[in-house]
């Protein structure tokens, strides 16, 4: 089973301003790095550097598994345990899971708030299981979809907490969407890889950038 359409109305990303923002300067440098990166490399090594230029607490970068329709993401807890891994289901459930599902982007100011979450989907939730486990308290989230030309899924682009406060602004907005365009790029090109080098008919585990269909 494979996710479902992204709905043609999904806003545009990413906009003029994020586009000149990320075309000088340090982000210009962090995309090519992006761009050129292996797939563990934008979950374990890139991931600090992302944090820095959005200036958030928390970032998770999740890729697609379409055999299972569900989110992954990797991450090293220490030396002895070593590196772990995440799934979120593809659904209208999650903060991830619904941007995935719909390949819309949400704003949340408050993901404490039921209310806040209720406009966007009857069903849609926080899981404070998360922050009780860890100490951390999440504040606002900015959930963007990972795609390429517009409308091949690759993951989605999970914001945690800015540090100043307050909800991420439509510049902002714009500008992660320019920075999950250029991770796009780089799932899609380890999935070419990884087709390349293997004459088994499996899949990689990312995907392979098929058009999303029910």
């Amino acid at each position: 089973m494979t996710p479902p359409d992204v709905p043609s109305t999904a806003t545009p990303l990413p906009g003029n301003v994020a586009a000149e923002r990320g075309s000088q300067g340090p982000e210009a440098a962090l995309i090519n790095k992006i761009r050129a990166a292996a797939l563990d490399d934008l979950f374990l090594k890139l991931k600090e550097d992302l944090v820095e230029l959005f200036e958030v607490e928390q970032l998770t970068l999740y890729a697609i598994d379409r055999e299972n329709r569900e989110l992954y993401s990797r991450f090293l807890l220490d030396s002895l345990q070593g590196i772990q891994e995440i799934r979120v289901p593809i659904d209208a459930t999650s903060v991830s899971g619904y941007c995935a599902r719909y390949g819309k982007t949400l704003n949340l100011g408050d993901v404490y708030d039921a209310d806040e979450l209720a406009a966007i989907g009857p069903h849609l939730t926080f899981k404070r299981s998360w922050d009780e486990r860890s100490g951390f308290r999440t504040r606002q989230m900015l959930a963007v979809p990972i795609l390429v030309d517009g409308k091949y899924l690759m993951g989605v682009l999970l914001l945690i907490n800015k540090r100043n406060g307050g909800r991420f602004t439509a510049e902002e907005e714009s500008f992660a969407g320019t920075i999950a365009e250029a991770i796009g790029s780089a799932i899609r090109q380890h999935n070419t890889a990884a087709r390349q080098q293997t004459a088994s008919p499996v899949r990689s585990l990312a995907g392979t950038g098929d058009p999303l269909s029910r």
